[in-house]
């Protein structure tokens, strides 16, 4: 099993308060890979009688059948469709029970290459094994499931009860990998060591190596809940939600600068700390999904909710010179529809933008409904040329003040906010100066500004590069405009 799979299954178990669980997993590790791959081999080596439409029958088809006869309307031949099963029985390809008058059957084992399907040209023949499937699914009634995404995952399934005179079994999770090793007549492996299942837990739980200070706790610790400590120490530490986050930053498309051309600084590192606190704080899972999607448009939303949505705001942006203002703008909608279909369905969006799915579910009219939810805001397709410019409209943040000793009000999740009569605040960072104006935000040139009260402004020779920013217009002349500098 992936280090991926195992953290997931640890964030669930910590979740559902079955924390003990998890632990006895994470001590068998390495043969819940073991397991996967007996339930492959038995899934492979199915007999009649536990023919599954998606697992064996779907794969023939839409390898073999579905680029002449299935979702593509502009390449199906014979207005038959076998990924639908009415119309498959309505054109007497398939008749459930009956192969002698099932058309499939007749043309999947037809010796005259003028009616074989599939046809010769196309240079994938059935196996003797694939005809003799399609045969007995036919035979068996041809059952039909929906894509095995769209099936409802059951709220109880049965516990194995294989034999185990030996008394291996400790929690339901060893039942299953025990029944798994059992059809495939294979022992399990004897339990690692205390060294070692800390150094396995540590690196999927954090991504570091155990400290020294962490494996003596373990060592020295001899009451039955040893591992359990160990692991509560694990989930506790910072680097737990850094490596959680890790994953799911690729996912989301993280990265600190914009990735074309003059691929300058994006500045949304907020949004990534925000990731590892929803980790290191256990953040339910659909909060996490809504907050990201729309958090915004919560009820009185929280500056996190808020900030969440960032996660709509990570793709790639230009400023290249000759660059289409609407061209671009469009492709970062059609990056938000994909984003969130791979992210929160697990589906690909991509095909669907320029046609229907010819596999998914997903027509070319669902790519542009979704597309017109994550259209609808004031946005530029390009980022300026003359300022380092964070995603534009970001959210209205402040941002994670790093100085000690500044004023402000400091929000239970360490950001410092600072209010006033208008929408613009420019913060100050370290060296840097960010402007923001209904979160829009650009970082100007360190040492060129001026005061004014809390804030500090742009010196009035960088202003003038700076006018297309019009949002500064407003807040510097209702404060008196530039007075004085450095």
């Amino acid at each position: 099993m992936s280090a991926i799979a195992r953290e997931a299954l640890a964030l669930r178990t910590v979740r559902d308060g079955m924390l003990e669980q998890y632990v006895d997993f994470a001590r068998r590790a390495s043969l819940v890979c073991l397991s996967i791959v007996a339930m492959a081999l038995l899934a492979s080596h199915s007999n009649a009688d536990e023919i599954n439409f998606n697992r064996d029958i779907r794969t023939i088809l839409s390898d073999r059948c579905f680029a002449c006869h299935g979702p593509d309307k502009n390449a199906r031949k014979a207005e038959l469709r076998l990924d639908q099963r009415q119309v498959a029985v309505n054109k007497r390809a398939i008749t459930p029970g009956n192969t002698e008058k099932s058309a499939l059957v007749e043309r999947i084992f037809s010796s005259d290459p003028d009616t074989l399907m599939p046809p010769p040209r196309h240079n994938k023949p059935l196996t003797a094994e694939q005809k003799d499937l399609l045969q007995r699914w036919i035979a068996a009634g041809a059952e039909y499931q929906p894509h095995w995404a769209f099936i409802p995952v059951p709220k109880q399934v049965a516990v194995p009860k294989p034999s185990d005179r030996s008394h291996w079994i400790r929690t339901p999770i060893d039942a299953f990998v025990l029944d798994g090793l059992r059809r495939l007549k294979v022992e399990p492996a004897a339990e690692t060591s205390r060294e070692k299942w800390l150094r396995r837990a540590s690196f999927d739980l954090t991504g570091l190596p155990p400290s020294l200070a962490d494996l003596d706790a373990l060592l020295a610790d001899q009451s039955p809940q040893a591992f359990e400590n160990a692991a509560d120490r694990l989930l506790k530490s910072p680097a737990f939600g850094e490596r959680m986050a890790n994953e799911w930053l690729d996912v989301a498309r993280y990265a600190d600068t914009f990735g074309y051309q003059a691929d300058r600084d994006t500045h949304v590192w907020p949004w990534r700390e925000w990731v590892i606190r929803a980790f290191n704080h256990n953040l339910p899972y659909d909060q996490f999904i809504t907050w990201q999607t729309a958090g915004d448009l919560l009820p009185n939303r929280t500056r996190d909710q808020q900030l969440a949505t960032a996660f709509n705001r990570l793709h790639r942006q230009t400023n290249e010179g000759g660059s289409i203002e609407a061209e671009f703008r469009i492709a970062y909608i059609s990056d938000r529809v994909v984003t969130n279909g791979t992210a929160f369905l697990g589906l690909t969006f991509e095909c669907a933008r320029c046609h229907d799915h010819k596999y998914d579910p997903i027509t070319q009219r669902d790519f542009y409904q979704l597309a017109a939810f994550f259209a609808n805001i004031d946005e530029h397709g390009l980022y300026s040329h003359f300022t380092e410019t964070a995603p534009t409209p970001a959210s209205g943040l402040g941002v994670v003040e790093q100085e000690p000793g500044r004023r402000g009000n400091r929000s239970s999740n360490g950001i410092r906010t600072f209010s006033g009569k208008t929408q613009h605040a420019i913060l100050r960072t370290g060296d840097c100066v960010f402007l923001f104006r209904c979160g829009v935000a650009c970082e100007a040139f360190p040492g060129c500004f001026t005061d004014l009260g809390e804030f500090r402004f742009l010196h009035a020779d960088l202003f003038q590069q700076l006018q297309m920013l019009r949002f500064l217009v407003p807040f510097v002349q209702q404060h008196g405009g530039c007075r004085g500098g450095r």
